[in-house]
């Protein structure tokens, strides 16, 4: 920490404040109705890379950096862009070992974790693990 900028340690200790054992337990979360813009400001002042979409704390889609990339309209809802489809997930209870094999083989960066209804638990990183 002590070679980081103020702003740069708060963001960190904010992180590491919010996880438990390589879990992100209260991830930042965004409803599908927010605008690309506020998406992409969010993602900068945290420095995060991807955002899970909830409505009432049902995942429903996360938008990353990946879905960013190419878009000219930021005035976009985060449901036109974002990943809904086929979305990767892993029970609550999951280990980090556990976590990262299915980061691995579906070469993804992040994985929501989920309770049996889909509402969101907490995120696991490839950074975190």
């Amino acid at each position: 920490h002590k070679n980081m900028s103020i702003e740069q340690q708060t963001v960190e200790v904010d992180r590491v404040k919010r996880s438990e054992h390589g879990v992100i337990t209260d991830p930042i979360s965004l409803d599908p109705h927010h605008l690309l813009s506020d998406t992409l400001k969010i993602m900068e002042h945290y420095h995060i890379s991807g955002i899970p979409i909830t409505v009432h704390e049902k995942l429903v889609g996360i938008i990353t950096n990946r879905d960013l990339r190419f878009e000219d309209n930021l005035q976009r809802p985060i449901s036109e862009v974002m990943t809904k489809d086929h979305l990767i997930t892993a029970p609550e209870g999951t280990t980090l070992q556990e976590a990262r094999n299915i980061l691995m083989q579906h070469k993804i960066e992040k994985l929501p974790i989920v309770d049996d209804k889909y509402n969101l638990r907490g995120l696991i990183t490839i950074k975190d693990i």
